[in-house]
């Protein structure tokens, strides 16, 4: 990887062994295979580790969680972009903390992923994964490809929303969603301050 991204500066016309650019090739390849790419391969259940299951007590409650921080890259200018999901969903047959969520949204993200793809990736995930009758996903990111190139829209955001179980389809009107879509924008108003 080093190696192609001292080619990739000479074919742009720099010297990678000079200046500032001395040692770039190294630390580019850390960062994309040790940060940008770690997601690259790995599934939601090994992302999730082992799981409880559900006791009779519990399971089919309300899960709500905002506000979790990753940074995943566009495959198409391969141009990293940072991201905030969002996530509800009813557990029925294991529960997951939020370690764990944190851990799903992050190694899934960690990857060249677009964000509809993601956002689909982790509804789908709570879905099959913690066999939840419902799940839902909101991601909001800022694609970095709009701000710099093409549009050139810096702070633009970029919201995609996935629904499974009870509240795709016409479960739009589920009571969970409108609970959910509030929370998810207190946390986006909490976040602006």
């Amino acid at each position: 990887m080093a190696a192609a991204i001292a080619d990739f500066l000479r074919a742009a016309g720099l010297d990678p062994d000079q200046g500032e650019l001395a040692g770039t090739p190294e630390r580019v390849a850390r960062a994309w295979s040790e940060e940008l790419l770690v997601g690259q391969g790995a599934g939601p259940a090994e992302l999730l580790g082992g799981l409880p299951p559900v006791d009779e007590s519990g399971g089919q409650e309300l899960v709500i969680f905002t506000g979790i921080t990753f940074t995943s890259c566009c495959p198409h200018h391969l141009l990293p972009y940072p991201g905030r999901a969002h996530l509800a969903f009813r557990p029925t047959t294991h529960l997951a903390g939020f370690g764990e969520l944190a851990r799903l949204v992050r190694g899934l993200g960690a990857r060249l992923v677009l964000q509809e793809t993601l956002t689909a990736e982790i509804a789908a995930a709570l879905e099959s994964v913690l066999g939840a009758s419902a799940a839902a996903c909101v991601i909001d990111g800022w694609p970095m490809c709009v701000a710099t190139r093409g549009a050139r829209e810096p702070g633009s955001r970029v919201r995609t929303a996935s629904y499974r179980g009870d509240y795709a389809g016409d479960g739009s009107t589920h009571p969970d969603l409108r609970l959910f879509l509030d929370a998810v924008e207190t946390a986006g108003r909490e976040s602006a301050r």
